[in-house]
């Protein structure tokens, strides 16, 4: 499977841009608190900013993907890259903003190299090599969040401790190290994204495929010429919301039952669950004994045809053991961002992203990052 270059290079693209982008958010924060002095509360509003615009890119994702292709990957990278190069550049005095700007705009990126990744990594294949096809997409997330930081902060540590060496104070050496870091990033982010943009190209038989089901799409679309497009959109996204609400929520597991087409495909599954129907029911009620009282707070959403995108935070209280963590009563909250397309009134497929590491952090499984000196 790897020998398919969209395949091969998809994937490389989600581990660097994981990668890279986990880094930035990692020496933002050491460089408001170690740099600046900012308090924990004072930094985690800044990077609210970002969480926003990392909300947004993978809102115009999925349509800049539908109407020009998987191949724009280089284009999230190429952002996320060049702003993150421009963060490397922060000072003493011109930090704070530089993070709040270039920052938001590289998380723009970054999600829209997310999504682009996703499907071309999942894209002409047969469906008997669907599973291991988003199985290596989330391989790719994960080793790249877990060995991004680690990589780089041992550059920055030796640049730092060199400055020391020489007599520079603490926070200017730390601003030394960070800054070599993040250079050393861009660099990373924007040499994948120029040999993604020369090899990502998909063979013969695939992209016959993915010609085939454009014109698919487009007659779908020319049928329903008389039927407006918010008529359309609104059905979609009544189904989403109907799902999110009373599903994973309420736990109506006949509803999943209703809403569910049986070959629906989760581009993005959990780690340990299967790309299916059951991998995502399987979830869903992980989460409900989990978090007896899960509930979702839906903030928008948008339907471009059958395919609707939903922005939401889920809330709830840890009284069963979750991933391995047992009990701890802790009230809890996280986002994603999550993409479904719906056809004849079934839900038939999904991408997503989650805070997952936010989530283990407020269980206690993960520390929080840079939060001490």
């Amino acid at each position: 499977m790897l020998r398919l270059r969209t395949v091969a290079w998809g994937n490389l693209a989600g581990f660097v841009t994981f990668a890279m982008m986990s880094t930035v958010i990692f020496f933002s924060t050491l460089y408001l608190q170690q740099v600046r002095g900012y308090s924990p509360l004072k930094t985690g509003l800044i990077f609210g900013v970002l969480g926003v615009a990392g909300a947004l890119g993978g809102t115009l994702a999925p349509k800049a993907v539908g109407r020009f292709g998987a191949r724009k990957v280089p284009a999230g990278l190429i952002v996320q890259g060049s702003l993150t190069a421009l963060i490397a550049t922060l000072g003493g005095g011109n930090g704070v903003l530089l993070i709040l700007v270039a920052g938001a705009v590289a998380s723009f990126g970054h999600l829209h190299a997310v999504v682009s990744y996703g499907v071309a990594a999942t894209s002409g294949l047969p469906d008997c090599e669907q599973g291991l096809a988003a199985g290596l997409v989330t391989s790719a997330q994960q080793i790249g969040v877990a060995t991004g930081i680690p990589l780089l902060s041992a550059l920055a540590s030796a640049r730092i401790a060199g400055l020391r060496a020489v007599g520079h104070p603490f926070a200017a050496a730390t601003l030394g190290g960070l800054k070599l870091g993040l250079a050393a990033d861009a660099g990373v982010v924007l040499a994948v994204a120029l040999l993604v943009a020369v090899y990502l190209r998909p063979p013969r038989r695939a992209a016959m495929g993915h010609r085939f089901f454009l014109r698919q799409t487009s007659n779908r679309y020319q049928r329903r010429q008389e039927m407006s497009n918010s008529t359309v959109g609104d059905a979609a996204i009544a189904v989403v919301r109907r799902n999110t609400e009373e599903v994973p929520g309420q736990g109506n597991w006949d509803l999943y039952e209703e809403l569910f087409a049986d070959d629906f495909v989760d581009h993005t599954p959990q780690p340990g669950e299967t790309p299916g129907k059951d991998g995502v029911r399987a979830l869903y009620m992980s989460l409900h004994a989990a978090f007896p009282d899960f509930r979702p707070e839906i903030h928008w959403q948008v339907a471009a045809g059958d395919l609707v995108t939903t922005y939401k935070t889920y809330y709830g209280t840890h009284q069963g053991e979750f991933l391995g963590i047992p009990a701890t009563g802790k009230k809890i909250r996280f986002y994603t961002v999550d993409a479904m397309r719906v056809v004849n009134g079934k839900i038939t497929e999904h991408w997503g992203v989650a805070t997952l590491l936010d989530l283990m952090q407020q269980l206690g499984a993960i520390p929080p990052l840079g939060g001490a000196r």
